[in-house]
């Protein structure tokens, strides 16, 4: 593959492809959206971090692409154009940013997971509370 070839092909980040839901959807559509996924945010939860582990799976396959590609070999930078440079080492940033970026939302989601979890662990705990004491088994006659 040749440099410019090379420096095209990832000089555009992996998230540049979204587009926001404004240009998408329109308002009615995001209110049902919104109104759906408050209605069961374990759904929403479950497909943003299946979203997160998708964007990771995307942006590891595409750095090792860059890889075999020749993105990270020094040989190949060195012979670039002072020009061309610029853009090599801005091609490497928005490589390894776009896998930074991945795995930063997994774990945003994954953080709401936890607290949801906590969340209804202490609501379940402070009903239980309430609720009088269960018999033993010990106690029933049959």
């Amino acid at each position: 593959m040749n440099t410019e070839d090379l420096l095209k092909r990832y000089e555009k980040s992996h998230f540049d492809a979204f587009v926001p839901v404004d240009q998408v959807a329109s308002p009615a559509a995001q209110l049902a959206a919104m109104r759906e996924y408050q209605a069961n945010p374990v759904t929403a939860l479950i497909e943003n971090v299946d979203a997160a582990k998708l964007d990771i799976r995307a942006t590891q396959d595409r750095a090792r692409e860059a890889q075999l590609d020749g993105l990270f070999e020094v040989d190949g930078f060195k012979a670039a154009s002072k020009q061309q440079r610029k853009r090599w080492v801005a091609a490497i940033d928005i490589v390894r940013g776009d896998c930074q970026r991945a795995l930063s939302e997994l774990a945003h989601w994954r953080g709401y997971v936890n607290w949801a979890i906590n969340e209804q662990t202490a609501k379940v705990a402070l009903i239980e509370r309430r609720l009088p004491p269960e018999p033993d088994e010990e106690a029933v006659p049959f």
